[in-house]
């Protein structure tokens, strides 16, 4: 690692370099850059996410949760806190130097690269980045505001929009309204837009913009609700009602009672994401069903059967349980996802019917 350092600060001081307003407002630049990598963002699913506040926090939740069900998974996020590498994750590692630097010099190569800025090109490094380790599904974080965020090139499977105030009023605007505007310019026709709890006028800009994209609108609390959530010395310590999972007690190690509802709004993305098919219980961690129906009935001596999906097999075992009066009961385990797509078999009971 020693002997890379120098060759990675160089490559760091050539990246930093880059001229900030290098190249008019737009998308075309980002575009041009990604075309000559080989437009790496279309060999993988994506959710993008907007907002002012809890961006961040809802995007490192939300990669986790796709990373424990399975996913391969990569994570964007600006600005770094320590090192440039902060911005570009696999399965939850920082990129590593040697790749940053190999990176930045294939870049400098392209001729695309001319006048580009320093966020064209973390962008167009960090979506390579994915799809050289092949990530499955990544979570991107907009840099500034949505419309015009070299991030916007994404085609995503989900759009996510946290809570949105005045910021970067030099740029986005200075009403919110205005702000909300350039938030909400992430939005695409087809694509589900879940949104967090907004102040009235963020709220509007949101609905209409979404209305002219033909962008499904999904409410966070249509989804999920926050329970309680209490701060300890060790983290914050939430309990969450979900429609998609039912009730969850979530401990966090970030401080603060705002943080149950980035954990709120990164559980509803979880959920509109197994709708949307993005993460099936398929998933490559998976164990095909018949060999889990053959070792249950090798270990516990019990008929056992698979069946094509969830939802035929709370059907079958309904039936088969249900000959007597009463009813009988079902129990269903594995990942949040097998307990979603239960739970949406048996009829989706919204959050309030939830302990």
């Amino acid at each position: 690692m020693t002997a890379t350092l120098p060759t990675y600060q160089s490559a760091l001081e050539r990246l930093f370099g880059l001229e900030r307003g290098g190249g008019k407002l737009g998308l075309e630049g980002t575009r041009r850059l990604l075309a000559a990598f080989g437009d790496p963002q279309r060999r993988f699913a994506s959710l993008h996410i907007a907002g002012t506040n809890g961006k961040g926090s809802t995007a490192c939740y939300l990669e986790r949760l796709l990373r424990e069900a399975g996913l391969a998974t990569g994570l964007f996020t600006s600005p770094h806190l320590v090192d440039f590498r902060e911005r570009i994750r696999v399965a939850g590692r920082a990129a590593a130097a040697a790749e940053i630097t190999a990176a930045v010099e294939r870049l400098a190569a392209l001729p695309a690269a001319g006048g580009r800025t320093f966020f064209e090109a973390a962008t167009a490094i960090g979506f390579e980045h994915f799809a050289r380790h092949g990530v499955a599904a990544a979570v991107v974080e907009v840099g500034l505001g949505g419309r015009l965020d070299s991030t916007n090139v994404l085609e995503p499977a989900l759009c996510v929009i946290t809570p949105i105030g005045l910021d970067h009023v030099d740029l986005l605007g200075a009403t919110l309204a205005e702000v909300a505007a350039e938030k909400a310019g992430i939005l695409k026709p087809g694509v589900p837009a879940l949104v967090a709890p907004q102040a009235p006028a963020a709220r509007a800009v949101i609905e209409r913009t979404a209305a002219q994209q033909g962008a499904p609108l999904v409410r966070m609390v249509e989804r999920v609700r926050v329970l309680a959530a209490r701060p300890t010395s060790e983290g914050t310590e939430v309990r969450l009602a979900s429609r998609d999972f039912g009730p969850l007690a979530v401990r966090q190690g970030a401080v603060g009672r705002h943080q149950a509802g980035n954990a709120a709004l990164a559980v509803a993305a979880l959920g509109l994401a197994v709708e949307h098919g993005l993460a099936p219980p398929g998933a490559p961690r998976t164990v095909p069903a018949a060999e889990v129906a053959r070792a249950a009935a090798v270990a516990w001596g019990c008929p056992a059967h698979a069946l094509p999906s969830v939802a035929e097999a709370v059907a079958a075992a309904l039936e088969a349980g249900g000959a007597g009066a009463p009813p009988g009961r079902v129990l269903v385990t594995g990942s949040l996802f097998t307990v979603g797509e239960a739970m949406a078999a048996l009829g989706d009971p919204p959050p309030e019917a939830l302990p």
